[in-house]
This record gives C-alpha cells, structure tokens and sequence, in this order.
C-alpha cells in the first residue's frame, strides 16, 4: 500500500472516531423561565413547593449566587446563546436584533452534529429578532401574550419534539430548547391552586401593569401580597409543566444520557425598592436567577455559594458537552460541577433599557451597572451617579445602603466595574436595529413592548 492509501484510510479512521464522539454525545435540554425569582422556589428556601425544580437540584447541582447578565429578556437571553456581555452583544434596547455574525449556542452544537430545536412563548425573542439563528427547527406559535396561559401547551410542544429527536435515525444528539413565559406579568389565575382569588380589594386581578404602577405608593401589603400570591400561582402552575417535560424525558430513557440546565432570564420586583416589574434596576431580586444543571459530568446533591454570571453558561455546557473550544466572553464552570475549585471571580449585570417609543416624550429609560463579589454588591446609576453597597450575604433584601460605611469598598468595585467596561468597550458591537409595521406595533403594544402610559415589561 502507498503512502497517499495510508494516509486516506488514517483520515478516515480519524473521521469516524470524530462522527463516534458526535454521536455519543450528551443531549442537552435548556430550560428558561420567563421572570422567575431565586427566592421563589423551594429549592432555594422558599415556604411554598415547586416540587419538579426540587427534585431536579437533589439530582444535580444548584449554584445558590448566580445572577443574569440584564433584568429582562432580550438582551438576558441574547447573552446566555452567545455567553457575551450586552455590552458585547448590543441586543440592549426593545428594538434590537441579535447580529446574525454572532455565533450562538445552537449554532455551534449544529456545527458538532446536533440536531437542534427551539421553542419560545416571548415574541420578543423570536424570529422577528434572530434568535432562532441555529435552530433547524424553531417554534413560537404560542408567545401570544400576557394573558395567555401557555406552560403546559409549551410542554405539549417540548414532549412532541423530545419525541421526534428521540426517534433519529441518525442517533444524533440533540439541543433542545425550552422557554416558559407564564410566571410573567400579567399573572393569571389558577383554580387548582389555591394561593389567591380572583380578586382582592381594589384589585381585580386583571389589571395592567402601568395601572398598578399607578398605585405602587399606595398599594397595602395585603394588596402586594395578593399580587405575589398570583405570581407564586403561575410559578407552581409552570414546575408542574416542567415535571411532565422531565418525565416524559425518563420514559424515553433520555435521562441518563441528557444534560439539562435549569434557569431564569432575570427575575421580578414587586416594590422590594420602589418599582413594580423588571427593566428599571440590578437588585438582587431581578439579577439573582435559579441556575440547576443535571446530568453527564454533573455532581449529585452539590450546593455552590460562589458568584456566577450568566456568560459563563454557554462555554460549561460545551465542554460537559465535550466541546473544548469555548463561546463568548465567560469561563466555563466545569471544574465546579465536578466538585472541584476555582478562583473565585466578580460578576457584572447591566442595563441600557430603551424602550419602543411613539413619539411621546419622557421615554422611559435606564443606565445602570452592578459588580458582585464574595461579599458586597455595587450598583451605579450612570444617569444620576448614585452608588449603592450591599452586604448581600447578610443583607440579602438589599435594605441597607453601606457605600458611606465602607468607602473603600466601593473605590475597589467601582475600579472593578469600569475596567470591566473598558474591556467590554474594546469589543462592542454597533446595535442593529429593526423596524415595526402597524401591525406589529400593536401586538407590541398589547405585549407591552411599546413604551406607553400602560407599559409593560418584557
């Protein structure tokens, strides 16, 4: 045999042995939920059950600080498929796109030899926005809105899915993603769960958002308490969804071989510093997300205190995928899920909020950055220039404004956060901006993505 004959039969072997390791890949299932509060869900302390996240933090890992990159969907979302920074990714304001000369998560796993399927109920991270760069197949049929209760046809959709990729003739392995919108505004109400009526003094329960707004100041605590009542409703409402998806996962006998992630795109407040839903700040309550991982290369029953920030997500999954190179702007968190250590390491949010605007002035808008560390977290209004420090550890609702107790402290994290900038800066993207039509303006408006007297977070 000649030397080119070798070298043919050694590159083909060589081929095999990669199509080999495609194929015996982990699968990954990806589960977001739309505005769901750490502090919520029994898994992290809370008094009321969500019994299918539980049982999925007993069988893997809960990483009890992990925090978004933003308080709210967009730009959230556009960092946990591209593990970038919003700064990096410039997916900031209502109206942006996410770049088509990004690579995402999904469009890395199908350069591996995935399949890979999407299903979103929030148009606004959709087709009309990107984001089904990646997805051979891509479903948002039901981001229908506010009012629409969609988590159990969302796990109708994922089963039917979960069952077609399970029957690949190929055996590829597959990246499947799910997100769920029902624990966001506008919160419905449940009959098989009892946490709240239909109404409760003033309220009616159908409110819009800006209309509660309207009443933040004079809102009682029995009135917050319904309106949180109805948001722990929908929360219990969607882990009932995600306990069917996960069983139908075992039925298929897909368990053993899928890794499943668990998360939040931000989370929610609910006048815990002044304000009523997400956009408008970097408190714990809208940066501090759920973070579970179960599966191949997973630690069983294994709590993790360390910081972690969402851009570190999409390089973890790829190497417990067994992809070496990584994605974006983070560092993977492998070695954690195997019980190992690492160096501990600050995290940043933002905020750039910009919201669709009809040409009426006093658009609202936010600027804010935060760093947390071991110990304290800083937040910065770029507008006002206000600074605040919170010992989140010992202060977890953020009641307590030390930056004049501990000037120090905050000249270390404020140095911290704008060589972080600065770093970021050097990589920004331009923003690519889209346009609506009338029509879409009013779906947009009915979803609350049009800056209006009656707006509506996203």
């Amino acid at each position: 045999m000649n030397a080119r004959g070798s070298t043919i039969i050694v590159a083909g072997l060589l081929g095999c042995m990669a199509c080999s390791a495609e194929q015996s890949s982990p699968n990954l299932l990806f589960i977001v939920v739309d505005s769901l509060r750490a502090d919520r869900l029994e898994a992290y302390g809370y008094h009321r059950p969500t019994p299918a996240i539980s049982s999925l933090a007993k069988d893997g890992v809960l990483f009890e600080e992990s925090y978004s990159s933003a308080p709210w969907t967009l730009p959230a979302v556009a960092t946990l498929f591209t593990g970038l920074a919003p700064t990096r990714h410039a997916a900031t304001n209502t109206d942006a796109l996410m770049s088509e000369e990004l690579e995402t998560l999904a469009e890395r796993l199908l350069s591996k030899g995935y399949s890979t399927s999407g299903i979103v109920s929030n148009r606004i991270i959709g087709k009309k926005t990107r984001f089904n760069q990646g997805f051979e197949r891509f479903d948002q049929e039901l981001a229908r809105g506010h009012r629409f209760i969609s988590s159990q046809l969302i796990t109708q959709l994922a089963i039917r899915e979960l069952a077609v990729l399970a029957r690949d003739p190929n055996e590829k392995p597959f990246f499947l993603f799910v997100h769920y919108f029902d624990p966001h505004y506008e919160y419905r109400n449940h009959e098989q769960i009892d946490y709240a009526g239909d109404s409760f003094g003033r309220l009616k329960g159908d409110e819009k958002i800006g209309q509660l707004r309207g009443m933040l100041a004079d809102l009682n605590e029995s009135e917050l308490d319904f309106i949180r009542d109805r948001y722990d409703e929908e929360i219990l409402f969607t882990d009932s969804a995600i306990g069917r998806l996960l069983d139908r996962l075992d039925r298929l006998e897909l368990t053993e071989n899928t890794l499943v992630v668990f998360t939040a795109d931000h989370g929610e407040e609910f006048r815990d510093h002044g304000w009523l839903g997400h956009t408008q700040s970097l408190y714990r309550e809208l940066v501090r997300v759920p973070l579970i991982l179960r599966g191949p290369g997973v630690a069983q029953k294994l709590r993790l205190a360390d910081p972690v920030s969402a851009v570190d997500l999409a390089p973890t999954l790829l190497e417990l995928l067994g992809f070496r190179e990584g994605l974006g702007d983070g560092s993977s968190l492998a070695p954690l899920l195997r019980g190992e250590a690492l160096p501990a390491r600050p995290v940043f949010c933002e905020v750039d909020y910009l919201g669709v605007d009809e040409g009426r002035p006093g658009l609202r808008t936010c600027h804010k950055k935060s760093v947390v560390g071991e110990r304290y977290q800083l937040v910065r209004d770029d507008q006002s220039g206000v600074v605040e420090l919170f010992e989140y550890r010992l202060d977890p609702a953020q009641a307590f404004d030390l930056s004049e107790e501990q000037p120090e402290e905050v000249r270390r994290l404020t140095s911290l956060l704008d060589k972080h900038l600065a770093q970021l800066a050097l990589g920004a993207r331009e923003m690519e901006r889209t346009q609506f039509d009338e029509a879409e303006l009013s779906e947009l408006r009915e979803l609350g993505y049009v800056d209006s007297e009656d707006d509506e977070d996203h």
